[in-house]
C-alpha cells in the first residue's frame, strides 16, 4: 500500500522508546538505543549502537514528542531556520528516513 503525501505529513513522528540521549555542551547530542545480535553473531549483554546529532538534528528530535504531526515538525523547522517549506520539508524527511532506518523513529499513521 502506498501512503499519499498527505497521510505521511499527517502521522506523528516518534522517537524509540528505548533510546537514550546524552545532549553534548556544543548543542550536538549523542543518541544511543540498545543493539540485539542477530545468529550467528554473539554481542556483550548491554552492547548499544550511537549516534551523533548536530544542533539541528537535536532540535528536530527534541520536536519529534509524539504530539506535534511531520507537517508541524517541518513547519516549526522552517521557521526556526528561516527555510522555504519545501527545503524543510526536504530536509526534515530525509533526516527522519536516516533515523527510521537506525531504529531511532517512526511514523504513527493518523487513525
Amino acid at each position: 500500500m502506498t501512503l499519499k503525501r498527505e497521510d505521511i505529513l499527517a502521522s506523528t513522528p516518534l522517537r524509540a522508546a528505548d533510546a537514550v540521549v546524552e545532549r553534548q555542551a556544543g548543542g550536538g547530542a549523542r543518541v544511543k538505543i540498545p543493539v540485539s545480535a542477530r545468529w550467528p553473531f554473539r554481542l556483550p549483554r548491554g552492547a548499544v549502537k550511537a549516534f551523533e546529532l548536530d544542533e539541528m538534528g537535536l532540535w528536530v528530535w527534541d520536536l519529534c514528542d509524539g504530539q506535534r504531526t511531520l507537517l508541524e515538525v517541518i513547519m516549526k523547522f522552517a521557521e526556526h531556520f528561516k527555510l522555504t517549506s519545501r527545503e524543510a520539508e526536504v530536509a526534515t524527511t530525509k533526516f527522519l528516513q536516516t533515523l527510521g532506518s537506525r531504529r531511532l523513529m517512526s511514523l504513527q499513521q493518523k487513525k
